[in-house]
């Protein structure tokens, strides 16, 4: 069973909606809405794909994600034991609590009130998305689990404190910029597409003209399409995928560097060494000794 988008947006009587699932809305789609959406991973594999840039995702993680700002989630259904002969399948378990709500439901006089300018300065930053770090997290945590539970003249009230915690925790930017925007639902498909052949894809040879046949696109028309609703090539996205699960495995995995070489999609040791230094600023050996996450 996966839920359409329209099933976490409010209904009657309600100005927001906040539940727990095993289930993320348009789980293959690459989408806007015009609701804050505050997700928690409870647990779950997978990857976050806004704006320009990828973000490898595994439980714990708690995300906010701005206004109209075009995203996508694709959690995997199992993951292999032995990663590189790809055997061994087993079911990976995905758990969230969810949130979406649109500021402006209440009016434009609501959110520009005095009282309410943390929430808008919020509301701006997260349209560079935001990952909730640091010791105010799990206050942040702890009022999401609140606000779910809280009784319906309650919730306006757990609404504000919750978003009054974010505003006061580690906020760590994911995009380099602004990405809110519109998308057709032209659009919405046709990245859908390409996240999802990239994503399910980068281990394999991945050619021009193979990404742009399956959007039926001529190659260079591709490429100017890519770029103009991306603001970057197709082939450093690809770039980005492969080391950014190439530093997966170096961190989880006590496999060769050759081996991950390889299962990132690299045929060339010294290529990859390459392009993993200039993207990681350490060669791969370095990464595993001394790994920090790359944003």
């Amino acid at each position: 069973m996966s839920f359409t988008l329209s099933q976490f947006l409010p209904r009657g009587g309600d100005s927001f909606v906040i539940k727990r699932s095993s289930v993320y809305h348009a789980l293959n789609d690459f989408h806007s809405h015009p609701e804050l959406e505050l997700i928690h991973v409870t647990e779950g594999i997978g990857t976050l794909i806004i704006g320009e840039k990828v973000i490898p995702l595994t439980g714990g993680e708690l995300i906010l994600i701005g206004c109209n700002v075009p995203h996508m989630f694709k959690f995997q259904q199992g993951y292999f034991v032995d990663l590189i002969l790809r055997r061994g399948e087993k079911a990976a378990n995905l758990d969230m609590m969810l949130l979406h709500f649109d500021p402006l439901i209440f009016g434009e006089h609501f959110i520009k009130a005095p009282e309410n300018e943390s929430l808008k300065v919020l509301a701006r930053k997260a349209e560079a998305g935001l990952v909730i770090e640091g010791e105010q997290k799990e206050d942040v945590l702890k009022a999401m689990e609140t606000l779910a539970g809280a009784s319906a003249t309650e919730r306006l009230i757990y609404l504000l404190l919750l978003f009054n915690k974010i505003a006061q925790a580690q906020l760590q930017p994911i995009a380099d910029q602004n990405t809110s925007s519109e998308l057709n639902r032209t659009d919405e498909t046709r990245l859908s597409k390409i996240f999802l052949i990239t994503i399910n894809e980068f281990h394999k040879r991945i050619t021009l003209k193979d990404i742009a046949d399956a959007v039926y696109m001529a190659p260079n028309a591709f490429c100017n399409y890519f770029k103009l609703k991306t603001g970057r090539t197709y082939f450093d996205f690809l770039l980005e995928v492969r080391i950014k699960h190439a530093c997966k495995l170096l961190r989880t995995t006590d496999f060769s560097v050759l081996d991950i070489c390889y299962y990132s999609g690299y045929t060339n040791l010294s290529n990859f060494n390459r392009q993993f230094k200039d993207f990681a600023g350490a060669t791969p050996l370095e990464y595993r000794k001394n790994y920090k996450t790359y944003f």
